[in-house]
């Protein structure tokens, strides 16, 4: 008699065993099934982003190289390319980083060619925009929100020093020589540069308020 408990329990311990290993099984395989799905939603947002920036290459070229008045039509494009983009872009580009700086750019080009108004409409956009932007979080995995949020006139003074800084630094490598490719080369190199500082500034601002 006492064999038949016995026998139960190893019965139920077997039983129970199992369906753990099924239901693991199962877990792994959504998972997996989930991360595949991850990486191609992803892959799908970089090729459009790509895309992206390929359409904007002759408008960048315009803003960086010719006359105030085709900087500012070129700023005006670059909008016009980014409003309408697929809106995968930003699964792949955060979009408050980078309306910013196309925003800031047209507030620069605008304000060159004596457009006041409009410069001053497209800086406030630009700003709002940099306020909007995300760092990627490693704990997360994730791109969230910059906390604490600057203040606006912080955040002014910072985007558009770091715009600034930067076309300045394309318009001083121009040379009669560079083709339509050096120019896309040079420019990819740019925007891992500009990747690098801005990465760089966030971890300083993360290290700053951590020690607060």
């Amino acid at each position: 008699m006492k064999a038949k408990p016995l026998i139960l329990t190893v019965v139920f311990i077997v039983i129970a065993a199992c369906a753990f290993a099924i239901w693991q099984e199962h877990a792994q395989r959504k998972t997996k099934v989930q991360a595949e799905a991850r990486a191609h939603e992803l892959l799908q947002a970089k090729k459009s982003y790509e895309s992206l920036e390929l359409a904007s290459l002759a408008a960048y070229t315009k803003y960086y190289f010719e006359n105030p008045e085709a900087q500012f039509t070129a700023a005006k494009e670059l909008i016009a390319l980014t409003e309408g983009a697929d809106p995968k872009v930003w699964q792949y580009m955060d979009w408050g980083t980078y309306n910013a700086e196309i925003y800031a750019r047209a507030s620069l080009s605008a304000q060159l060619t004596e457009r006041k108004a409009e410069a001053e409409e497209f800086r406030k956009l630009a700003v709002l925009a940099w306020l909007k932007r995300k760092s990627w979080d490693s704990a997360t995995q994730q791109m969230t929100a910059i906390t604490p949020t600057p203040e606006f006139e912080q955040s002014d003074h910072e985007l558009f020093t770091y715009i600034s800084r930067w076309d300045q630094i394309v318009r001083e490598k121009k040379t009669p020589e560079k083709t339509e490719d050096e120019i896309a080369a040079y420019r990819a190199q740019l925007n891992d540069a500009v990747a690098d500082e801005v990465r760089a500034r966030r971890a300083q601002r993360q290290k700053s308020a951590e020690t607060k």
